[in-house]
């Protein structure tokens, strides 16, 4: 179950943490921050899983790890990678869960395979839109920055 594990009572931010599915990894977790602005999640490495869902209900912006493993199937099968792939977030999945959730910006990270381009970055958004996601999705880059409101 989620728990609190930091609070700033001056500023109204609160960090939550839940465990999250990563195995072989143990002690994998995920994170949201609540401030009056708004509420961020932040996946870390797991596989799509109800925990992480049910933590990003009413949050402004899920950002989760994200690996084509339904498009890449064929491609990996019977190699090291499938294995590797199985305890990663399927970016089909995660469309689906992230709709469910009600998050209305969601910002894939931890991409796997690495993007080379444009083309393949819009591989993930039509992944993330397979599995039913209607919101706004963002392929990650590096040092890239949001802005949240609850006014928005």
């Amino acid at each position: 179950d989620a728990r609190e594990v930091w609070r700033h009572d001056a500023s109204g931010v609160t960090v939550t943490a839940v465990a999250v599915h990563h195995e072989p990894v143990p002690e994998a977790v995920a994170y949201r921050v609540d401030s009056p602005a708004g509420s961020v999640v932040i996946s870390g490495d797991t596989r799509v899983c109800r925990e992480v869902e049910d933590l990003s209900r009413g949050a402004d912006l899920l950002v989760h790890e994200a690996c084509r493993a339904t498009a890449m199937r064929d491609a990996i099968a019977g190699t090291v990678f499938e294995k590797i792939f199985s305890y990663h977030a399927d970016t089909v999945s995660l469309g689906a869960s992230a709709e469910r959730a009600g998050v209305p910006h969601l910002v894939l990270t931890h991409l796997i395979p690495s993007p080379a381009d444009e083309t393949e970055e819009q591989g993930f958004v039509d992944d993330v839109r397979a599995g039913g996601y209607g919101g706004r999705v963002t392929v990650g880059r590096d040092l890239m920055t949001f802005q949240v409101s609850n006014n928005v």
